[in-house]
């Protein structure tokens, strides 16, 4: 069973329940189609007779009202919390980081009072953190690729065969932000290293499980213009146009409402290239189209030119109507 980071006791969970004024009827939604389980199986949870799957255990803390960070919270105490949020800025000024710089904060965070490696989520950051330095400082992608893998192993039923990531159950992804960035730079890694099977298929997972509301909506609606676009684009590299087109086009609908920028010029150009493939012309010439305009809007005069050519290549002509 795949285990998400933190897992409430029994006792836990019914103080939870009780605090919020839910009985345990309520709580499961009892008789309704939207039944999370049964009365019986709820009474041996709380009782810690039973551990609950993945999937029930969101479905209560969703009706429960709580949050990832406030059960983080709950099951490890505001130390561990504290320590979240000094990798929290890390993470926010990672992309200004050198390698010296990268690695200090690496030592820091180890070295923390705050720091307690028998939390699989404390060491899950380190290891995401390691694996960046590798992959991006170092550019050893394969050792980049085993650090992820292991930070995901920790909270996932997931294990390599003949350097391939393997899960016991699809449905068994990820959770959490962090499970996220894990997952995708297993991604890159497998991309990087021309593995274009597995990248898929890690790109797949990441697309299917945010797609089947694991992971709450307002994270879903920052993430998904960028995991459409490297969904579609692993598609695209895999020959399956098709299916590339409709995943370049649904996220550019969450662009459009989100109003995310930076994503929607990409998916404008792989949209295009996979409707061409597709033998979809019309739809290739409007999404060159759609590019071209983005381009004189938002980027340089190289990019314009770069879209008119590509776009000429394919025998495309672009203007301003």
């Amino acid at each position: 069973m795949s285990a998400i980071l933190a897992f409430p006791s029994g006792p836990t969970l019914k103080k939870i329940r009780k605090s919020k004024g839910i009985t345990q009827a309520e709580l499961v939604n009892a008789e309704t189609p939207q039944q999370i389980c049964s009365l019986d199986h709820l009474r041996m949870i709380e009782k810690g007779e039973r551990i609950p799957s993945s999937e029930i255990l969101l479905k209560i803390l969703t009706r429960l009202d709580v949050s990832y960070d406030g059960l983080m919270e709950i099951v490890y105490g505001q130390k561990h919390q504290a320590f979240m949020n000094k990798f929290a800025m890390v993470w926010d000024g990672l992309r200004e980081c050198t390698y010296d710089e990268l690695a200090k904060h690496i030592s820091e965070l180890k070295c923390d009072t705050l720091y307690d490696k028998n939390i699989p989520a404390a060491e899950q950051v380190i290891l995401l953190l390691e694996g960046i330095l590798h992959t991006m400082h170092i550019n050893d992608k394969q050792r980049g690729l085993e650090i992820y893998i292991h930070a995901l192993s920790l909270t996932n039923s997931c294990v390599v065969k003949d350097n391939k990531l393997l899960f016991e159950k699809l449905d068994q992804c990820f959770y959490t932000l962090v499970e996220y960035r894990i997952l995708s730079g297993i991604a890159s890694c497998y991309d990087r290293l021309k593995d274009v099977n597995n990248a898929l298929f890690v790109y797949s997972i990441i697309y299917n499980t945010l797609n089947h509301n694991n992971v709450e909506y307002a994270v879903k609606k920052k993430l998904l213009p960028a995991i459409c676009r490297n969904y579609a684009t692993a598609l695209y590299k895999a020959e399956k146009n098709s299916e590339s087109l409709m995943v370049s086009t649904r996220g550019i609908d969450f662009c459009n409402e989100v109003n995310e920028l930076k994503e929607i010029g990409r998916l404008h150009s792989i949209n295009a290239l996979a409707a061409h493939y597709s033998n979809d012309r019309i739809q290739a010439h409007k999404s060159f189209m759609k590019l071209y305009n983005y381009h004189k809007t938002f980027s340089d005069d190289d990019d314009v030119n770069n879209t008119v050519k590509l776009a000429s290549k394919f025998n495309y002509k672009l203007n301003n109507d």
